[in-house]
């Protein structure tokens, strides 16, 4: 299951209304993913990951810029730490990308689920247009 969360907020109490717009942004957009392991791979999801997005960009996906939109891998043990770091340095030594790669690879610690109206937010956004 995916889940559009935001964390990582330097601020005690973390509200995506109270932080945006930026420059107040104190927090990250980040897809939480639940995944079971027997079905699917971590290292997979990282796959995933690096496809769906430009990890050379610093504090930008696509059109959205700001620190909350950095490239970042939050990791919950430290299999997925070893793991993280190799897809990256992996992919570094590739030679794919002209620029560096600037993701970064952080322990994950507490975040909040957004509000419904981000849930799904690409399925939403594709019945508008």
């Amino acid at each position: 299951m995916a889940q559009a969360v935001f964390g990582e907020s330097k601020r005690p109490f973390a509200n995506y209304l109270e932080s945006f717009p930026p420059p107040l942004a104190t927090w990250a957009d980040i897809l939480k993913i639940d995944y079971d392991p027997i079905l699917i791979r971590y290292e997979d999801l990282l796959n995933t990951f690096w496809a769906i997005h430009d990890p050379t960009s610093l504090n930008r996906q696509g059109p959205d810029r700001g620190e909350q939109y950095r490239s970042v891998i939050f990791y919950h043990s430290p299999a997925q730490a070893t793991a993280a770091r190799k897809a990256k340095f992996d992919l570094e030594q590739s030679r794919r990308y002209e620029k560096p790669i600037v993701t970064a690879i952080e322990p994950a610690s507490k975040y909040w689920l957004a509000e419904e109206y981000h849930q799904q937010y690409f399925e939403k956004k594709s019945r508008l247009n």
